[in-house]
Formats: C-alpha cells, structure tokens, sequence
C-alpha cells in the first residue's frame, strides 16, 4: 500500500470515529446519557436493563477498538503491536465493563464521576489516544 492510500485511508477511519461518536447516541440503548448531562448529583440513577446496557457497550467498544486497531497498523504497520493492541484491548474491556456493571451496582458513595470516566473509556476511543503516542515513543518512527 502506498503512502497516500495510508494516509487517505487513516484521514477516513478518523472521519469514521468522529461520525460513529455523532451517531451512537442515537442508535445505541444507554440510560445514562441524559443522566451524565443534566442532574446526576441530586437525582438518582436510572432504571437500566443490565443484559442490554452490557450488550450495547460491547458493540460500542468493539467498532471503536477495530478502528483503533485499524489506524494502528496503518500508522505502524508492525504485527507485534496489533496483536499487543488486540490483547490489551480485550483486557481493557473486561476490567472496565466489570467495574463499570460492580461500581453502578453499588451504593457510589464516593461520587458519580468514577462511574462516568469508566464509561467513558468504555464508549469513546480514548485508549487510542493513549496508544498512539506509547507506540511512537517505541516504536520511534511512523510507516505512513
């Protein structure tokens, strides 16, 4: 694949993200988003359907991971990180979805916004942004 290919291809998963974040609050069932954005201090929390909520955030994340795993290789075009991004991904999603699912079904007496940031990085390509530049500091060059 040549450079410009890369790149376009690299321009258009971005684009890609940025659309699927516009997009997913409509298409996806998740309770607390108008609960994050107007009074999630003095109301309690929503009635949510655990099976759904849990469903609906997996597809969530798995469309963002196969992106960031896209624009990975296509940035570094190295084997070694994409199978490290596939497995730290994975556990990624499994400690925060069982925090996530063990803090909503607890009492949050230390506050509302663990709740939030850990759903955050289970909805948002946020581990990405974490990556990208661990990877270049590693892998020291780009192979666009």
């Amino acid at each position: 694949m040549n450079r410009k290919t890369s790149i376009l291809l690299l321009i258009l998963l971005f684009i890609f993200l940025v659309g699927f974040r516009s997009l997913a609050n409509r298409i996806f069932y998740d309770p607390f988003l108008t609960y994050f954005d107007h009074d999630y201090l003095s109301e309690p929390i929503p009635k949510y359907n655990s099976l759904k909520l849990f469903f609906h955030l997996f597809l969530r994340f798995l469309i963002n991971t196969i992106a960031s795993i896209g624009i990975i290789w296509l940035t570094f075009k190295d084997q070694n990180l994409i199978r490290f991004s596939i497995k730290f991904y994975g556990v990624a999603f499994l400690c925060l979805s069982f925090a996530y699912f063990v803090i909503l079904n607890g009492e949050l007496k230390d506050g509302y916004l663990f709740v939030f940031y850990v759903r955050r990085f289970l909805i948002h390509p946020l581990l990405l942004i974490v990556l990208l530049p661990a990877f270049y500091y590693k892998h020291g060059k780009l192979s666009i």
